[in-house]
């Protein structure tokens, strides 16, 4: 049975209200672990051979890289620990995500706005090449498997950096990360 949980972010209709949301938790969050740090503590865990799915799901994942901040299970992370979130679409698509946003697959409760079924979650890495010279939009996370999606490391299951299938619906800045726009 599909368990739908309210959302407690704000809810942010387009990409400059998005970006306008992250920066203002940043700026009053000043102290929280920054999305470069978050970044590469999901990159360190994807590069080790021996870390499998069955030893750290795709929450458990972006939990242990948020240095154990947060809650550990999709719908309660979308639901409980994001700042801010929205649908990946009102942004315009992928080009509008910023790494380090959590990405989440997942449908929202028939007739009931605001409350949300999440199954899977990754992380935004911005454009990535991933070995084959092409640059492309990436994910953190860890699946039991990559049936036909490009990956970086080369394991079976686990954490990984893979390319971004048509899957991801929705985006959510965590409450324990921070974010620096960089200024023309």
């Amino acid at each position: 049975m599909k368990r739908y949980l309210p959302c407690a972010a704000r809810w942010c209709a387009d990409a400059e209200e998005a970006r306008e949301a992250v920066a203002a938790h940043s700026r009053a969050n000043p102290g929280l672990m920054t999305a470069e740090t978050y970044l590469a503590n999901l990159r360190r865990l994807a590069a080790e051979p021996g870390l499998t799915y069955r030893r750290l799901d795709c929450s458990g994942y972006a939990k242990k890289a948020r240095q154990g901040l947060g809650y550990h299970g999709a719908t309660t992370s979308f639901a409980r620990h994001c700042a801010c979130a929205g649908r990946i679409a009102d942004l315009g698509g992928r080009d509008g995500l910023i790494p380090g946003m959590e990405l989440y697959q997942g449908e929202t409760a028939p007739g009931k706005p605001g409350r949300y079924y999440m199954r899977h979650m990754g992380v935004y890495a911005g454009c990535r090449d991933l070995g084959d010279g092409v640059p492309r939009p990436a994910v953190y996370q860890s699946s039991p498997a990559y049936p036909r999606l490009k990956k970086k490391y080369e394991k079976k299951n686990g954490p990984n950096l893979t390319a971004m299938s048509d899957n991801w619906r929705y985006w959510g800045w965590s409450k324990h990360v921070r974010w620096e726009a960089v200024q023309p």
